[in-house]
């Protein structure tokens, strides 16, 4: 699988190859069980984001590198070899000892992996949001996006040293972006503030409407809040 990886702002990154695994073609049971891995929701998201603004609390952000490749899989499970990457002849297959993406219980793999990681940490999770792992620091985790929450820099840069013991991560520093929301502070105010700028022009230009001018409407079909 290819793709182009873009910057939060929209722009190029740098081109991405995947092997991915054909996830449909498991039989329940069989090749897998469970499936389930939870990731916050944003109403969890914006609470911490607005404890932060209230608190000023320092927010990192950390991006974990091949997050489902961490995880142990604990089913019997074999691929075809991918296409020049063959070893011995076609007739040989792969048994797979870690997740890969495509494969359904991929996301459940990591989480447990994550999981046990935080707990040796001293982290545990909140039982109403089991994306969201604490101790004296606040961490949500959207699949292989963390945000760090937490009074102390020093805490932070501890915390990465562990995470970066036992995984490949990608420190992105401040938080100014959260999957694909612009964070914008105002730490004299404790304001925070949360916009979808890049969202909106990407869709527009999804449906070629990228150049259209915006509209002035009459002052009675104008609302305040």
């Amino acid at each position: 699988m290819f793709k182009i990886k873009k910057n939060a702002d929209g722009s190029f990154e740098r081109r991405k190859g995947r092997l991915a695994a054909q996830g449909f073609s498991q039989h329940p049971g069989f090749d897998y069980t469970e499936m389930f891995a939870p990731t916050p929701k944003w109403a969890a998201l914006r609470a911490i984001l607005a404890l932060a603004a209230m608190e000023d609390l320092y927010l990192e952000s950390v991006d974990i590198s091949s997050a489902f490749l961490n995880g142990k899989l604990e089913e019997e499970v074999y691929m075809c070899q991918p296409p020049g990457f063959v070893q011995k002849g076609n007739n040989y297959v792969w048994h797979l000892l870690k997740s890969l993406y495509g494969l359904k219980q991929a996301g459940r793999c990591w989480h447990k992996k994550l999981n046990e990681v935080f707990e040796k940490m001293g982290f545990s999770k909140l039982l109403v949001e089991h994306s969201v792992w604490i101790y004296c620091i606040i961490i949500p985790v959207f699949i292989d996006d963390m945000t760090i929450a937490s009074k102390s820099m020093d805490s932070i840069n501890r915390v990465k040293e562990e995470l970066q013991a036992n995984f490949e991560l990608h420190d992105l520093g401040p938080t100014s972006w959260l999957l694909s929301v612009e964070i914008i502070r105002d730490i004299p105010q404790h304001t925070l503030s949360l916009s979808q700028h890049q969202n909106t022009l990407t869709l527009l230009e999804c449906f070629n409407l990228g150049r259209l001018q915006s509209c002035v409407y009459p002052t009675r079909y104008q609302c305040q809040a």
